[in-house]
Formats: structure tokens, sequence, C-alpha cells
């Protein structure tokens, strides 16, 4: 997705099951984390560049 500006941590592909919700909420929960931790996309700072 480099090619579109999206880094490689931003997107996430995972088989969860419809009966794994905890898996589910587990996923949700740990993804959120990690792109919070990388701060905001690079697709707000260019809309904001461009005023």
């Amino acid at each position: 997705m480099k090619f579109v500006g999206i880094g490689e941590g931003r997107i996430r592909m995972e088989y969860i099951g419809t009966a794994e919700s905890e898996k589910l909420s587990r996923s949700f929960t740990s993804f959120t984390e990690e792109i919070r931790a990388m701060g905001p996309s690079p697709f707000k700072r260019k809309e904001f560049a461009r005023g």
C-alpha cells in the first residue's frame, strides 16, 4: 500500500470466524493501539496542506 501513501502497519487482514467474538475484540483493540502509536494519518496531513 506504499504506492498510495499508506504505511505497512496501517492495514491488517485477519480471518476471524463468526463465533470468535473474543478474538475480534482483541484484534480491534490491538490494531487501534498500534494505529494510535503511529500518529496521525498521512492523508490528514496532505488534506491540511491543500487548505
